[in-house]
């Protein structure tokens, strides 16, 4: 399982919610960081030392000789590192992850630009799961409004009666907003994307492959909180980036 996005987007926080779903009194749980976030009760938690020449690479075989039955990494970064992760998922393990990556198909576009087997990657991924924080409209002041039409070719199936616009208030300090909350991509390798992986596709080729097959983007689960009212188009457009 392997997560993805920018610096902030609360990728490490939803990787230990998943690890805390496994019952660590009967499963061995190693994480390797760079450097720990989260300190958790009954795990051996281990940072990987970069300055003293210890990579990920490099103390991943010692961390598998332990026999972890859930192995955390804090981040894919070279070719060495995914190949003994996916080695390690293809004999029993449960492997979780990050890599450097702006969307699920880009990940998995990462991947095999790591020179990695196309072959491996089919049979050693399960999911991808990309990753947004975006700021929610106070529901003291926010400002309703009939959708234009616009609002109605962005939000499609999703079209509602009216949507909402920031207006600022004292308990928002102004800003239209309070709070936050996360918005997902997440793509099922083997159901969306399986039998394409083994011709090596480009990118292009990826997002031709999971037309069809229930696979919602970061964009569209952004607008279908606008169309609820949460949020704003342009506060999804600052996050994802302007199409």
């Amino acid at each position: 399982v392997l997560m993805c996005g920018p610096t902030g987007s609360g990728k490490t926080t939803t990787l230990y919610s998943m690890l805390r779903s496994v019952d660590f009194r009967s499963r061995n749980v190693m994480p390797l960081e760079d450097p720990v976030e989260y300190q958790v009760d009954g795990i051996t938690q281990m940072n990987s030392e970069c300055e003293h020449g210890k990579s990920f690479s490099d103390m991943l075989p010692a961390v598998l000789r332990q026999d972890p039955d859930v192995l955390l990494i804090g981040v894919m970064r070279d070719a060495e590192s995914a190949k003994i992760a996916m080695q390690a998922t293809m004999t029993g393990h449960l492997v979780l992850s990050t890599v450097h990556a702006p969307d699920t198909l880009a990940t998995l576009h990462r991947l095999l630009d790591l020179n990695a087997d196309p072959n491996m990657v089919a049979a050693a991924m399960d999911l991808i799961m990309s990753q947004r924080l975006l700021r929610k409209l106070c529901t003291e002041c926010r400002a309703r409004r009939r959708p234009n039409d616009e609002d109605k070719r962005r939000l499609g199936n999703s079209l509602r009666d009216a949507i909402y616009d920031p207006r600022g208030c004292k308990k928002c300090l102004g800003t239209g907003y309070s709070g936050r909350r996360a918005i997902f991509e997440l793509l099922d390798v083997k159901k969306q994307v399986g039998d394409a992986i083994h011709g090596n596709p480009t990118i292009v080729e990826l997002r031709r492959a999971v037309k069809g097959k229930g696979f919602q983007s970061l964009r569209v689960n952004g607008y279908s909180l606008v169309a609820q009212g949460v949020t704003t188009f342009a506060e999804v457009d600052r996050v994802i980036g302007v199409e």
